[in-house]
């Protein structure tokens, strides 16, 4: 099912971006003006019309956003990929309670896009593992994630 357009999450989508989430992050490139793609996963939907995520404070990311604040966020959910779209700007330049030096980024949503082709659906979603201690990535995401719950 393709171009079904909400301008918030729907309930399902809200839950599902309670927990971190694997998520590609388009910003617009601060020098040249194209499409800048990230991966992130430290991804929180407070609400049905704002999302709130985390990125290192030295990242292009937090320029490019302080330059031109639309962004997409393009998440894999429910056998479809959506297209969340809005205004970015920066919450907190540097997070509390958080071991990194990570800026808080907050959306306010406008646009909520199914894109998938017609005809066809997401039969595995993508899936990542951290590559470095699990101990301590596992300590990581829950205080990221904690701090993103109270932003």
């Amino acid at each position: 099912m393709a171009e079904v357009v909400a301008q918030s999450l729907s309930q399902e989508l809200l839950a599902l971006l309670q927990d971190e989430r694997f998520a590609m992050l388009s910003t617009v490139n601060r020098q040249s003006g194209g499409p800048y793609v990230s991966a992130i996963s430290w991804v929180y939907a407070s609400n049905v019309s704002t999302i709130c995520f985390a990125v290192n404070s030295k990242s292009v990311i937090v320029e490019n956003i302080q330059h031109n604040s639309h962004v997409v966020l393009n998440v894999f959910a429910r056998g479809s990929v959506y297209s969340i779209s809005g205004h970015a700007h920066v919450k907190a330049e540097r997070m509390e309670n958080v071991p990194l030096k990570l800026t808080l980024i907050e959306v306010m949503i406008e646009e909520v896009r199914d894109v998938m082709f017609y005809g066809s659906r997401i039969a595995v979603e993508p899936h990542f593992e951290k590559t470095y201690d699990a101990r301590a990535a596992e300590k990581l995401d829950n205080q990221v994630m904690e701090a993103l719950k109270n932003a």
